[in-house]
């Protein structure tokens, strides 16, 4: 289990000061991208050295309530279930320990050079392994 803070600003509001739907997406994202980054994956060096790279293939969202201007969002990261060329994922977002928002999501491995179903690499999957 993996978490990363982040602050809701204007720009990922509406003029109600609620964050919009989309961005809740792009708080995962990065959380995910930190996630992969504490444990020492570099996404850049495996798309130029391994040709592999991690796409979003499928997401399933709860919205509970909104988080608002200035809220400091704690986003998690648990791997619930690792493949051999997929992780499923689940995040949630808290504003004060509070649940606001959770998400189900399937990452693909797939090649960077075709964007065709890729196998994860033995040494990459142990990492992942590592930190369920």
């Amino acid at each position: 289990f993996f978490s990363s803070r982040r602050r809701h600003t204007r720009l990922q509001g509406d003029w109600s000061s609620d964050v919009c739907s989309s961005d809740l997406l792009k708080f995962y994202e990065r959380a995910r991208t930190d996630f992969l980054r504490a444990i020492n994956i570099s996404q850049n060096d495996l798309a130029k050295s391994q040709d592999l790279i991690f796409v979003a293939s499928k997401c399933q969202i709860s919205y509970k309530k909104p988080a608002r201007l200035d809220d400091m969002l704690k986003v998690s990261v648990e791997i619930e279930k690792i493949g051999s060329a997929y992780l499923d994922i689940f995040q949630q977002i808290y504003v004060n320990e509070i649940l606001i928002n959770e998400c189900k999501i399937k990452i693909a491995a797939v090649s960077y050079s075709d964007l065709r179903p890729k196998r994860i690499m033995d040494d990459i999957l142990n990492k992942f392994k590592y930190n369920v």
